[in-house]
């Protein structure tokens, strides 16, 4: 969004005197876009709510948040987790069974106690299962990797943003270390009401959710 200053306002802070408007209505109308302001302050205190509401639960009880946003983003967590390890050294136990099958077949057809059809037909079937084992476990490696990545980024914004429990006011530096973007839908009439909904995506874990 495009930040306009209205120095007509006769207000003492900046801050006051600031609103964003949509780039893309300025530029296209109603074809790039709707027509959507909202004031700086009102992003200011919306920004700043959260995050206090954050570093507070970071700072008293990290493990409990961090459980809270990973569950959030669809993290596979303890149960689920060792379900997905068990799960792994299955499929990796199977694949080495097949090895020793294949061994057990390749004897069998040279002494002459299978027949080449037998044996063909049954390493068809091993080689089979043995594909769609490896493509599963190379599945079930990478899920793994990529939760452990997200709860390490996770647990780095928990501490990141423990250190901003108490903040009064925002400044560039916190905005900077810790959000991405900000994004500004346009107003809606709820039960009679209108709504305005900002969806912060903070650095490290993305949104957590939509605020209004």
């Amino acid at each position: 969004m495009l930040v306009k200053v209205e120095q007509k306002r006769k207000r003492n802070n900046v801050l006051d005197k600031t609103f964003y408007c949509c780039t893309k209505y300025r530029k296209f109308g109603k074809d790039g876009c709707s027509s959507h302001n909202i004031e700086a302050r009102t992003v200011h205190e919306v920004v700043l709510t959260d995050i206090q509401k954050h570093a507070g639960q970071a700072l008293t009880d990290r493990k409990t948040m961090v459980m809270d946003i990973a569950e959030r983003l669809n993290l596979q967590m303890s149960a689920d987790r060792e379900q997905q390890k068990k799960e792994l050294r299955q499929c990796k136990q199977r694949v080495s069974e097949i090895e020793n099958l294949y061994a057990k077949l390749y004897e069998d057809l040279t002494r002459e106690l299978l027949t080449e059809k037998r044996f063909q037909m049954l390493s068809a079937r091993y080689d089979s299962e043995q594909e769609e084992l490896t493509a599963k476990i190379k599945e079930l490696e990478k899920s793994a990797i990529a939760d452990k990545e997200q709860l390490s980024s996770i647990e780095q914004f928990a501490e990141q943003i423990s250190g901003y429990a108490g903040i009064t006011e925002l400044n560039f530096k916190i905005i900077n270390q810790l959000i991405e973007k900000i994004l500004v839908s346009e107003p809606v009439e709820v039960d009679g009401q209108k709504i305005q909904r900002l969806t912060i995506h903070y650095k490290f874990i993305g949104a957590l959710e939509t605020l209004e």
